[in-house]
């Protein structure tokens, strides 16, 4: 008599990548698919590109006790999140500053949480993080995440980066321009001095 095949159970591996995607989707979710900054929500077009958000770790996802939570993640636009001067990987004091400004009792709770030590590699704390993505937020959490100001979108379109039109100078005539006002400067001395 041979015995039943039993269904292999899944890799840890493949488990924590799955519970990274829906944790990415919970932040998305939670932040209404809007930059907790400027208020850019995804496909949003700007200059003819479609607009990208990203769901980023506050509290870097090494954290293994904070990997998996959405109370340590925040959606930001490309420009907050990687590539303005103004974005968490870039100034991560601007972004402390900010958190702390807009974003108070997340900030805290990073912060007291950040030590915490998980077993991620316990199949049963693993499918309680993957419950967890199930649940819509609360008021209270509401007031967490402090969605009243990520609503207020008219007060945050001077922070949109992408939005706003950024004075931009070449080269060439910035320095014109600069050598320009030397020469008449120069000019004016030399004919007042004759």
């Amino acid at each position: 008599m041979t015995k039943p095949k039993k269904k292999p159970l899944k890799m840890v591996g493949k488990i924590k990548k799955r519970l990274l995607r829906l944790w990415s989707q919970a932040v998305h979710e939670d932040h209404q698919h809007r930059c907790a900054v400027c208020g850019l929500k995804t496909g949003d077009v700007v200059d003819g590109k479609v607009q990208k958000i990203d769901a980023h770790h506050i509290e870097d996802k090494t954290n293994y006790a904070l990997r998996f939570n959405r109370k340590n993640g925040i959606l930001l636009c490309v420009w907050h999140h990687k590539f303005g001067k103004d974005s968490a990987h870039r100034s991560p004091v601007w972004f402390m500053e900010w958190m702390l400004k807009v974003r108070p009792m997340q900030w805290k709770y990073v912060q007291e949480h950040r030590n915490d030590v998980i077993d991620n590699d316990d199949r049963e704390i693993l499918a309680q993080i993957e419950q967890s993505f199930q649940t819509k937020l609360s008021e209270e959490d509401r007031i967490f995440f402090n969605i009243a100001d990520l609503e207020n979108l008219e007060n945050k379109k001077h922070l949109n980066p992408m939005i706003t039109p950024m004075k931009k100078s070449k080269g060439k005539k910035a320095k014109g321009h600069l050598f320009e006002d030397i020469d008449q400067a120069e000019e004016s001395s030399s004919s007042s001095s004759q």
